[in-house]
């Protein structure tokens, strides 16, 4: 059975909230977390965790792994699990599945065109060129953005896939992955909804018809 889950982290995380949140995830992740300059981006890597815990219905600080090829974490003591977490500007998500699983969540921002030349097939640049207005534009840059690394996640191939290899459709049924050469891939990805400021996909081999994200605010995390 898919989980999926999302944390919105607050600009600013005072100190009780923050020790709170490291106490509560594991020493390896406590570690990591503690090495990085600028709080913020410690509270999203703890809080990647705790939501995983969450989703699993593990204790605290109880989660161990290794890691995979590519440097992708695998869950030790959960065999048949497969997650992946994501973080981007105000959101941390997660997803777990028993089969490999990808999930990407990016803020929306300002991009250079020139990125989206030299990362995207043919038809993913023909898709962006079709937008009326540059909102709708940069809607579509980072739906498929987002849409291109959950699956590089769920392969777990990591950035030695090169990004036009493949390409992402998007239309009125959803979206879907083929090569650049327009054959089908055997993987199912979906757009979801965050809010008008991110974007977000997951992707795997089979994906449940209906996917709700359940969406936390961190006082809720560490209140579960």
């Amino acid at each position: 059975m898919m989980k999926l889950a999302a944390v919105r982290i607050e600009e600013t995380v005072d100190d009780s909230r923050y020790e709170r949140l490291l106490a509560r995830v594991s020493a390896e992740r406590r570690t990591k977390a503690e090495r990085f300059r600028f709080r913020r981006d410690a509270v999203r890597t703890a809080a990647g965790e705790l939501l995983l815990q969450r989703l699993l219905g593990a204790a605290d600080g109880t989660l161990s792994f290794r890691y995979l090829s590519h440097g992708k974490p695998e869950l030790i003591d959960y065999p048949g699990t497969w997650h992946n977490i994501s973080h981007s500007g105000e959101y941390v998500v997660c997803a777990c599945h028993e089969v490999p699983v990808g999930v990407d969540v990016e803020a929306v921002r300002p991009v250079d065109d020139d990125l989206a030349k030299r990362c995207f097939a043919d038809a993913e640049q023909m898709y962006l060129q079709a937008a009326a207005e540059e909102p709708q534009r940069l809607r579509r840059f980072y739906e498929l953005w987002s849409a291109k690394e959950s699956y590089i996640k769920a392969v777990g191939d990591g950035l030695s896939m090169p990004l036009q290899s493949f390409a992402v459709r998007i239309g009125m049924d959803g979206a879907s992955l083929e090569t650049a050469a327009g054959e089908s891939l055997p993987w199912a990805i979906r757009l979801l909804p965050l809010d008008a400021g991110h974007a977000m996909a997951v992707c795997a081999s089979q994906l449940p018809p209906d996917i709700a994200v359940d969406v936390l605010s961190l006082d809720e995390l560490l209140g579960s």
